[in-house]
């Protein structure tokens, strides 16, 4: 792991099957957004400091306190999925964080 990798708090499992989804888990200690604008910015091969502003899209900070104000009871996971810098995006309060091509706006 660089030192790099090693400050975000967020371990990368790379693209995961055919459906070209980029897969992280932020470990606990950071927030959640830092996470998911890692993610982000692999899945989309830019600096994380190139993606767009996250605030622009969602309220950080009520982002942040949803995903870590979760008690650890052995059953509750909240996820929450928007669209983000052209993807779909998916954090939960697990630590998963996927990153994927936008949906088909038919719904098929």
């Amino acid at each position: 792991m660089t030192e790099k990798e090693n400050e975000s708090n967020v371990e990368r499992s790379g693209i995961v099957g055919e459906d070209d989804r980029v897969r992280a888990v932020w470990d606990g200690s950071g927030k959640p957004s830092i996470g998911l604008i890692e993610a982000v910015a692999e899945a989309t091969d830019r600096d994380p400091t190139a993606v767009p502003l996250l605030q622009e899209c969602i309220d950080v900070d009520a982002l942040n306190s949803l995903l870590t104000g979760v008690e650890d009871d052995g059953g509750t996971t909240v996820r929450v999925s928007f669209t983000y810098a052209g993807v779909d995006v998916m954090v939960g309060s697990d630590g998963e964080i996927t990153v994927g091509s936008p949906s088909d706006p038919s719904g098929d």
